[in-house]
């Protein structure tokens, strides 16, 4: 067995070394855009678009174009390596999904399409946005969330000259991180909208809302909680604790001092109970107040203003014991007449 010469150790030293480089390259820029898409959630555009420039410079590609299907067209969200008048015809010309295009293709087979030269290619019919762009291979991967295409992108190269096996599977790899990107992008949207419509919902409801979380801070209210109450905003913008925001009422005569560390002891321990008590506001307003615990932790005060109700009872109240009252000086009317008639009747 001839051993290798020196020279053939060096080549081989030099092809391991590249490939070293390359595989350090790639996780180095897996790992960047994984921390783009972890911090980004919100800003989809800019994470799509570092992922196409990533997959431009790692798979030695001219242009890269990733679209998604919108009313049954597909649209261009991001791109790298188009000129100016590339990226207006491809975002002003989006295009029917089917066979005559790179991304068309690899969304009908529902995987990596390459075609060689599309001006080869009989079946390529997107001739305008070629001859503006000039790419002549391309490469078309198919975004899936599991079964669901969400969209395609397309890596293309201005001169004849295929991706090898390697480029191919580093680009379906960077498809996977564009789905969590944009699954992520949608998850958070879904997220905001429902927050969104919780805070109407929360702003319009007619009792006054607040929650404190684990450690007794304020971590949530409604505009009613700080208008029944009268707080302004720099004191609720600290997020006071419980005891600071029970003490702060305190200051302002909304406790009786002599009963102050009784209610706030009552309050304070056992967060987890229900609770539920009324107190007169110094203007003369009843206030309940209903404590509820939250899941994991904390718990919400209800303030309802029970004025109102509080004075029909006593209305109630008023007009029932002014019946009683009538109705017994009439009971005590008719036994006085009762006994009259008997004396009249006796004394005939």
């Amino acid at each position: 067995m001839v051993a290798p010469s020196a020279a053939d150790l060096q080549k081989q030293v030099s092809i391991l070394s590249r490939e070293l480089k390359e595989t350090r390259e790639q996780q180095s820029a897996t790992a960047e855009v994984l921390k783009v898409i972890s911090r980004s959630t919100v800003e989809l555009g800019s994470v799509l678009h570092t992922l196409v420039r990533t997959v431009a410079r790692l798979c030695r590609a001219d242009q890269v174009y990733m679209f998604h299907l919108r009313h049954d067209l597909w649209h261009l969200v991001a791109d790298c390596g188009l000129s100016a008048e590339a990226r207006d015809f491809f975002h002003n010309n989006p295009f029917i999904p089917g066979r005559g295009s790179t991304s068309g293709r690899a969304a009908l087979e529902r995987r990596a399409v390459l075609i060689p030269d599309v001006l080869q290619d009989p079946e390529y019919t997107l001739s305008e946005g070629q001859e503006i762009a000039g790419y002549r291979t391309t490469l078309g991967i198919p975004l899936l969330r599991e079964d669901t295409l969400i969209g395609v992108y397309s890596i293309a190269r201005t001169r004849v000259g295929s991706f090898t096996d390697k480029e191919i599977e580093l680009a379906t790899t960077f498809a996977d991180q564009a789905v969590i990107a944009i699954e992520n992008a949608r998850l958070f949207e879904e997220l905001r909208e429902r927050q969104a419509e919780l805070r109407v919902t929360f702003d319009n409801m007619g009792d006054g809302v607040v929650m404190f979380d684990a450690a007794a801070r304020l971590t949530a209210r409604n505009r009613n909680f700080q208008k029944m109450l009268d707080l302004p905003d720099a004191f609720l913008a600290e997020r006071p604790s419980f005891v600071e925001f029970f003490r702060y009422l305190a200051d302002r005569g909304e406790y009786v001092s002599a009963d102050l560390e009784v209610q706030l002891s009552r309050t304070v321990e056992a967060p987890r109970r229900e609770l539920r008590f009324e107190r007169t506001r110094p203007d003369g307003r009843v206030i309940e107040v209903r404590r509820n615990p939250v899941p994991g932790g904390g718990f919400v005060l209800i303030y309802s203003d029970i004025t109102e109700r509080k004075r029909a009872e006593e209305a109630i109240r008023t007009a029932r014991d002014a019946a009683e009252t009538a109705l017994h000086q009439l009971q005590m009317a008719q036994a006085s007449l009762v006994m009259h008639r008997r004396w009249r009747h006796s004394g005939s």
